[in-house]
């Protein structure tokens, strides 16, 4: 059977005994035949004895020959398991990002806080209503600069500080998905206090004074 990664070690160490034994047994076999060429041994004994030995040699180089197949078998198997891992790995790590590009997408809001002159420059909003200009409120035009606003990944960030005094939303987020919370005279802080509402509407507009 094929071998687990953890027998690959114990496979080796037999190999490495069983290399140790065979060179032993060589050099006994060696010095046997030396002795076959002196005339006071018992030739046909001896004789016996180094054909056993030789033939234990051959079976243990058989068995090194098959251990090493079973070990390039392994090695094959675990390259092979290791490209499918891999492999794994990266179709993990692509779907992960695509996880996170949507995560993101479903979170993020855009965000502009400024002046209603400079709002109004930008065509972000018009003034509407009142006589003689008073009484005119600031309206949303429906136009949203991409350049101008910036990103607040809600998942990760539900607050940031607005400067400027009187900070009004002007944007379509519900009144009960945040509270806006004074710092000082020229300074408040917005609070996400509910991100899945507050992120119905994607462009968040705050004019300030």
């Amino acid at each position: 059977g094929a071998l687990t990664a953890t027998r690959k070690d114990q496979v080796l160490r037999s190999i490495s005994d069983l290399q140790g034994s065979i060179q032993r047994s060589k050099e006994m076999i060696s010095a046997l035949e030396q002795r076959l060429d002196e005339k006071d041994v018992q030739v046909a004994s001896l004789q016996k004895i180094i054909t056993g030995l030789k033939r234990t040699v051959s079976d243990r180089e058989e068995m090194i020959a098959s251990l090493n197949g079973r070990v390039q078998s392994l090695q094959v198997e675990v390259t092979h398991l290791q490209a499918n891992v891999a492999e794994g790995e990266a179709q993990i790590e692509t779907q992960r990002g695509v996880i996170e590009e949507k995560r993101r997408e479903i979170s993020t809001v855009y965000y502009l806080v400024d002046t209603n002159r400079n709002l109004k420059d930008a065509g972000v909003v018009k003034n509407s209503g009142g006589v003689i200009g008073i009484g005119k409120s600031a309206k949303l035009t429906g136009q949203f600069p991409t350049g101008l606003f910036s990103t607040l990944d809600t998942d990760m960030q539900t607050s940031f500080r607005v400067s400027g005094k009187k900070p009004v939303v002007l944007s379509g987020q519900s009144s009960t998905s945040y509270q806006i919370v004074p710092v000082s005279e020229a300074l408040s802080e917005l609070r996400i206090t509910n991100p899945e509402e507050f992120r119905k509407v994607r462009y968040l507009v705050i004019q300030v004074g």
